[in-house]
C-alpha cells in the first residue's frame, strides 16, 4: 500500500511540475504529417512569430512550432538566439509543403521561402530525414 501511495504522490508531482511549466496562454495544435504526428505551439501574432522558439534550452521529440501568417508570402525564418538546430517547412494555404530547409543551424542561418506560404512549421533537426518529408507532402490539423 505504501508503494502505491508513493507512486501516486510522485505521479502527482510530475504532473504538477509539467503543468506549472506550461504557459497557460500557449495554444497547441496536433498536426499529422507524412508518417508522423507532431505537437506544435501556435505562433499567430507578430510578437509570437518574432520570438518563436528563441532562448529555449531544448525541444521535445515530435514537438515544435506552427507559425500562422496573415497572408501568403515568402516568409523568412531566422535562428537568432536559438540553442538547437531545426528542420523548417513552409506550407501553402492548403497545408502542402512548398519549401524545406533541413538542418537550419542555431544562431547562424536564416531563410525566406522560395514560394508563397501561409504557414511555417519548425521541428527538431533530422525530422525531414526521419519521416522522409518532401515538397508536395501534406500536413493535417
Amino acid at each position: 500500500m505504501k508503494k502505491i501511495i508513493i507512486i501516486l504522490i510522485l505521479v502527482s508531482l510530475a504532473v504538477a511540475v509539467y503543468l506549472f511549466g506550461q504557459n497557460e496562454e500557449t495554444v497547441l495544435a496536433e498536426v499529422v504529417g507524412k508518417n508522423g504526428q507532431f505537437r506544435l505551439e501556435i505562433a499567430d501574432t507578430d510578437d509570437e512569430r518574432q520570438e518563436g522558439l528563441m532562448n529555449r534550452s531544448n525541444l521535445c521529440v515530435n514537438c515544435g512550432m506552427l507559425f500562422v501568417f496573415p497572408k501568403p508570402a515568402q516568409h523568412g525564418i531566422w535562428m537568432k538566439n536559438m540553442n538547437f538546430d531545426l528542420d523548417v517547412f513552409w506550407l501553402a494555404e492548403d497545408k502542402t509543403v512548398v519549401d524545406i530547409y533541413d538542418n537550419m543551424r542555431a544562431g547562424i542561418d536564416s531563410k525566406n521561402s522560395e514560394a508563397d506560404a501561409l504557414y511555417v512549421i519548425e521541428l527538431s533537426v533530422n525530422t525531414v530525414e526521419k519521416y522522409n518529408i518532401e515538397i508536395g507532402d501534406k500536413f493535417i490539423w
